[in-house]
């Protein structure tokens, strides 16, 4: 049976579903008609996978709910500094930004018709966490 993992109470998996939940409920774009992080996901995946410097998935404060800021602050409370915080978020984003590249998938895929281009992005698809990984941030 796998053990679950808790940080001051908050348990991992927990807050990975809050996040992940506040950011597709509350991230409806009214003006591009969808969800802002399936959109940005989409638009921003070739950059990721060739480590574009400059391009960071982005992530609303005000798309969570105070509850899931809590639960953040609370998972995070041992930390010293901003960037120690940032450390320790990196895989619960890393896992979030994946599951919204589950929801994008489609998308993806579907803006090419070359068979090796398709074949190409769904293998990369597979290694969004690696490609994500500290390219995330908050925005307001």
């Amino acid at each position: 049976m796998p053990k679950i993992s808790y940080h001051n109470n908050v348990s991992d998996g927990y807050l990975i579903d809050k996040i992940f939940n506040n950011l597709i409920e509350n991230g409806y774009d009214n003006y591009i008609k969808q969800n802002k992080y399936i959109d940005q996901l989409v638009k921003k995946f070739l950059f990721f996978r060739i480590k574009s410097p400059d391009v960071y998935f982005e992530i609303y404060i005000q798309d969570l709910d105070n509850e899931t800021i809590q639960l953040i602050e609370t998972y995070t409370q041992e930390c010293k500094t901003a960037h120690q915080k940032y450390l320790k978020l990196n895989w619960i984003f890393i896992e979030v930004i994946s599951r919204i590249e589950k929801q994008a998938e489609p998308q993806i895929i579907s803006n090419n018709i070359n068979e090796d281009v398709i074949v190409w992005l769904k293998s990369s698809l597979n290694e969004i966490r690696e490609t994500v990984s500290l390219k995330w941030r908050f925005a307001s």
